[in-house]
């Protein structure tokens, strides 16, 4: 339980808070949280007894609750003056909360506050902490929504592409009609490009309302499935410059995306509009320059995607095109060995082994986005497998805990002996840490005060570095003025074994000496409190008592790790010390497989709104199945009516079309499969460079899951097309001379 006191006329923070009850206190009167209120079934108007440090006992009148749910821990709030005389701090406080008006200054006001009260003094910017917190922690979130919004951004250029394709390959006739009377390649061009200009306002407009209303959804959804394991407050703010970039992207993905076919328009020539029987068939040497091009542009991505460095979305794009160009040169020269392969299949495979080669632009851009998709579908995946994974082995191969318990306040480290004997048979080890935040320097580190002779029982798999002691816990525990440090911290101390470091205590500043390096892929993952063990350093119980704790000289821990005998059960172990001990002490306590359940239900809250992005793509994806399928059905009607007229059933043709959109699925599922592992290798190379050890996983799994996904992404968008094929009436359609 933690007892504050408080001035009521300059405590801002107390001032804006919620009472039930009221928040006026007089001698002898206490407000408590909420927390408090709920677990303990303490209200308004009883009294509670707070035992102080030297034995006694003080009571106090309960006048108001603090409604708020931000809070941890029981909180018991009293007059300052009150609790200065009640606590022997007549005269003295233990910390004072500045508020600064001008929060563009608050770096500015630390550093002039540190500069002038000096190391006596410890100052923590908290708004200032939190933020970066934050913002750290949303690194990988802002990472992913930028990838998918690249995702977004590439798909809607493919579709434009092929609507814009389909639309010339429509009005291929009409614009030879328009260049026989006299219109210049300029007017035809401006003709199909603005077309493309009041689509993409057209788009603006549904796009920005429909991307609000998703907005909110989103963001109605992850504040009650709380992401971050704490349910957001505030109100959903759409800032006029993300609409101004949402609109600004979309009109330059559109434009993109409309400039070549208005181009190709322009290029169309008279005699090859009106004319489409003396249209040059596709060349052998056009599948020659594909893979000319092609393979060093998928080379340079994948290379690029594999260094780990920032460089926007180019890796993605190259790789992709790369990869694309590549599988385009080898349908169109590997036509002979696909109609071989298919021969079983007869009529419908010889077909469907002529129809692969034509309209390969326009095929190319189907599987293009279908690979996109599949390629961030894959990523995702094994980003998420990936991330579990390190957990996991960090919880398993570094923490050797199988319980954790979290007390409400400061015991004697000796309680642990107590745990111990709640349960001999079972527990093998105990151990007690505690942790507070200080400096070294200018750099925020943690300190965490352990038991030198049960930290090794219960961790006892973590390593070293090769100038580290064998007997580095015996000089921990010895040396009052030693300090174990983990490597990313030494690292940035630029620090080895032997030499000192200045660390900031209460009373002053007080030089250690580091005996050991502690390493470790796993530790970058891992905190001990609020403190990441990162940037940590480790020292005995009693060097913490000593410098960072007002303890008396008595070790004291907050945390303490239970280490349990092969076969014993941790649920039932636990059980029995929350029965023990639980309600006495304020314990929490977690097994380590409740622990990583956790990890994992909050890592899927995590991935949970990129793979709803990831779907609404493959529905774009599928829309252009849908679209390039019924383009090259309405092309080939003629077609189509002659082979029925040869005996062809409809059951053939149904099965000609659902094949081909089958077969622009699976090259759709190759190239994102191989774009998918390395833009996975990419992203895993890119966060170890940010120091979060990620390791690389191929998630096997969900490549299962993308070839089903690629399969019915095209059956789902030829459903209508091949049926349409079906359907046919043979006499109009061989009159049809298109």
């Amino acid at each position: 339980m933690s007892v504050t006191g408080v001035d009521q006329l300059k405590d801002f923070q107390y001032r804006e808070y919620t009472f039930e009850g009221t928040g006026n206190l007089r001698r002898n009167d206490a407000t408590i949280g909420q927390k408090m209120s709920e677990d303990l079934g303490i209200k308004v108007g009883d009294y509670i007894t707070i035992q102080r440090s030297d034995g006694s006992t003080l009571s106090v009148h309960v006048v108001g609750i603090v409604k708020t749910s931000l809070e941890t821990g029981y909180n018991v709030y009293i007059d300052l003056a009150f609790a200065q005389q009640k606590f022997g701090y007549v005269g003295r406080v233990t910390y004072a909360i500045v508020h600064v008006t001008d929060e563009t200054r608050l770096t500015e006001v630390r550093k002039m506050l540190e500069r002038n009260l000096g190391d006596s003094y410890s100052i923590r910017a908290t708004k200032e902490e939190t933020i970066n917190f934050v913002l750290e922690s949303l690194a990988g979130w802002r990472q992913g929504l930028s990838s998918i919004s690249t995702v977004a951004v590439l798909v809607s250029v493919g579709l434009v592409l092929n609507t814009m394709y389909m639309n010339l390959g429509e009005r291929t006739y009409e614009v030879g009609v328009l260049r026989a009377i006299g219109a210049r390649r300029r007017d035809v061009f401006w003709l199909f490009f603005s077309e493309t200009i009041f689509y993409a306002l057209i788009g603006i407009a549904v796009g920005l309302a429909a991307g609000v209303g998703f907005a909110r959804i989103i963001y109605s959804f992850t504040s009650v499935v709380s992401i971050f394991g704490a349910e957001s407050s505030g109100t959903l703010t759409v800032r006029p410059e993300y609409l101004i970039s949402g609109a600004t992207t979309g009109f330059l993905a559109t434009i993109v995306g409309g400039f070549l076919p208005s181009l190709s328009a322009a290029r169309t020539g008279i005699l090859s509009a009106l004319k489409p029987g003396i249209r040059p068939p596709g060349k052998q040497r056009t599948a020659v320059k594909l893979l000319l091009v092609g393979v060093p542009l998928a080379t340079i991505g994948g290379y690029i995607s594999t260094l780990g460095i920032e460089v926007g979305s180019l890796d993605i794009a190259l790789l992709i095109i790369g990869l694309v160009m590549v599988t385009s040169g080898i349908l169109r020269v590997g036509e002979p060995l696909i109609e071989r392969m298919l021969s079983p299949f007869k009529a419908v495979g010889k077909l469907l082994s002529k129809n692969l080669g034509r309209n390969l632009r326009r095929a190319a851009i189907t599987y293009a986005v279908i690979a996109m998709c599949i390629a961030f579908l894959v990523m995702m995946g094994g980003m998420r497998i990936g991330m579990q994974y390190a957990v996991r082995e960090t919880l398993t191969s570094y923490f050797g805990a199988d319980i954790m318990i979290f007390a409400g306040s400061r015991l004697p480290a000796s309680f642990s002996k107590s745990i111990v004997q709640v349960d001999p048979a079972a527990i093998e080890a105990v151990t007690s840490m505690d942790v507070t935040a200080t400096k070294s320097g200018n750099t925020q580190i943690g300190v965490i005060s352990v038991d030198p002779d049960t930290f090794p029982l219960v961790f006892n798999k973590l390593e070293f570095s090769e100038d580290t002691p064998r007997d580095v816990y015996v000089q921990l525990k010895n040396n009052l003025y030693s300090i174990l440090l983990v490597e990313p911290l030494a690292n940035s101390l630029k620090v080895k074994v032997g030499q000192q470091i200045p660390v900031r205590t209460p009373a002053g500043s007080v030089k250690l000496t580091v005996i050991g390096v502690l390493r470790g892929a796993g530790l970058s993952m891992a905190s001990i409190g609020n403190v990441r063990m990162s940037q940590s350093g480790f020292v005995s119980l009693r060097t913490g008592s000593t410098f960072f704790l007002e303890s008396a000289g008595v070790p004291k821990a907050m945390l303490f790790y239970v280490k349990l005998r092969a076969g014993s059960d941790a649920i039932q172990v636990k059980n029995e010390i929350h029965q023990k001990f639980g309600t006495t002490y304020e314990l929490d306590m977690i097994t380590v497989n409740d622990l990583m359940a956790e990890v994992e239900t909050q890592s899927g809250r995590f991935f949970v709104v990129f793979d709803v992005i990831v779907y609404m793509a493959i529905i774009s994806a599928t829309a252009g199945i849908s679209a390039t399928m019924l383009m090259n059905v309405n092309e080939r009607r003629r077609e189509i009516g002659m082979l029925r007229s040869q005996g062809m059933s409809n059951t053939q043709i149904f099965a000609l079309v659902v094949a081909e959109a089958v077969f622009l699925g699976l090259a759709g599922y190759v190239v994102g499969c191989v774009a998918g592992v390395f833009l996975l290798r990419g992203v895993v190379s890119l966060m170890s460079g940010m120091g979060l050890i990620v390791p690389y996983i191929v998630p096997w799994e969900r490549l299962q899951f993308a070839l089903f996904l690629a399969i019915g992404i095209s059956v789902a968008g030829v459903i209508y097309p091949a049926l349409r094929a079906t359907r046919v009436n043979l006499i109009e359609v061989l009159r049809y001379r298109g």
